[in-house]
């Protein structure tokens, strides 16, 4: 009878860790209210096989504007089409990086068992690329997978960081080398 209640109290015990681990690690998931913002950066680079080779964009946070670039990738040279520095509206800017803050915490610890792997530049059925690199202040997150992984949205993954990557895409008041969607993937 002892032994059985030593187990039933050790059960309850490991239970009731159980049950406050988990509430920590939501709580600790949340944005924090007061994180600094101007921390925030990302780049993204994106790049699509077609027939007659690849086509790439690819945008990164400078201090308070946003490089663009793209064009095509031909037998491994690269041939930039539309290259530049934008100025771009804080405000949009300021919820497309509150919006990464909450990407970094809610995924800091993902591995790359959980996405597809980018695919090598090759043709026409190639995967594609999406490289994604995220900072907060000392958190960030890099993720090298297919475009069409992000594309598909399978899983919630997949499906956030796909609106992260079209809110970023939809930074530039316009359409860079006039793609409204990158092979699937549109502009917010």
């Amino acid at each position: 009878m002892r032994k059985l209640l030593m187990t039933l109290i050790g059960l309850s015990v490991l239970t009731a860790c159980s049950v406050f681990d988990g509430g920590v690690k939501a709580t600790s998931k949340e944005v924090s209210a007061d994180i600094d913002y101007s921390t925030v950066s990302f780049s993204l680079y994106l790049q699509r096989g077609g027939l007659g080779g690849s086509e790439f964009e690819q945008y990164k946070t400078l201090s308070d504007s946003l490089f663009v670039e793209c064009g095509d990738i031909s037998k491994g040279r690269v041939s930039s089409e539309y290259q530049s520095v934008l100025a771009i509206d804080s405000q949009e800017l300021a919820e497309v990086k509150k919006r990464i803050a909450r990407y970094i915490n809610k995924y800091d610890s993902i591995s790359s068992d959980q996405y597809d792997a980018p695919g090598m530049e090759g043709g026409f059925s190639d995967p594609g690329k999406c490289i994604v690199r995220l900072r907060a202040g000392e958190r960030s997150l890099e993720i090298k997978t297919s475009l069409d992984w992000v594309e598909r949205s399978r899983d919630e993954l997949s499906r956030e960081l796909r609106h992260v990557v079209e809110l970023i895409r939809g930074l530039p008041s316009n359409s860079l080398c006039e793609n409204k969607d990158f092979y699937g993937l549109k502009r917010s």
